[in-house]
């Protein structure tokens, strides 16, 4: 098996292609998606329950 070696973007590229949808962030040359922890999850579910 011949190892697949991914050229590294240059920000102007990250701009270009980084998704619309979700939040992106720029890591040594990839575009690396951000998830929310499971404490963020939780208090933005209290905040949007909020009388």
């Amino acid at each position: 098996m011949v190892p697949t070696i991914r050229q590294k973007l240059t920000f102007e590229q990250f701009l270009e292609q980084c998704p619309t949808e979700g939040r992106y962030e720029f890591v040594d040359g990839e575009i690396v998606r951000v998830l929310a922890t499971r404490k963020h999850d939780t208090i933005a579910g209290l905040i949007l329950f909020q009388p």
